[in-house]
């Protein structure tokens, strides 16, 4: 009877032992950090996920050469925002230019790829105001972020 309690005293706890390590290696889940941003142009926000490290999004200049509203312009012309990208955690900074426009050539893209905390996203540039040549308010670009 004693080698049996031994035994089963042994096989519980492995089987503790096993629990307590897996639940120790548990990952936490991604905080997901998809959805639409409202940036004014030298205005850093935030990002700071629970329990993961904080990402700082800035947009450092913004160009406008789209045409006016009702002006008639031989080309559409586009628009750019520089965003800088942040990971506090290990100081690194990463900068992309975005375009939005008509008949942008392939080397500008209004998106990219990004990685934030170990997680890919797409960003893009959906908007810039205010419209050139209307001048009312500061240049502010619109993002979107984009779970992969």
């Amino acid at each position: 009877m004693k080698s049996l309690q031994k035994t089963s005293f042994k096989a519980n706890l492995l089987v503790f032992a096993i629990a307590i390590a897996l639940v120790g290696c548990k990952k936490d889940k991604a905080v997901d950090l998809s959805g639409n941003y409202t940036l004014v142009q030298n205005r850093p926000i935030e990002l700071n996920p629970k329990g993961q490290t904080a990402v700082e999004l800035v947009v450092t200049a913004i160009e406008d050469t789209r045409c006016p509203p009702n002006a008639f312009c031989a080309l559409a012309g586009l628009a750019k925002a520089t965003v800088s990208i942040k990971d506090m955690g290990i100081a690194q900074e990463k900068n992309l230019t975005l375009y939005i426009g008509y008949n942008l050539p392939k080397a500008q893209k209004d998106l990219a790829k990004i990685n934030i905390n170990g997680t890919s996203y797409i960003i893009q540039l959906r908007d810039i105001t205010p419209y050139r040549g209307t001048d009312t308010g500061e240049k502010t670009a619109y993002l979107m972020l984009s779970k992969l």
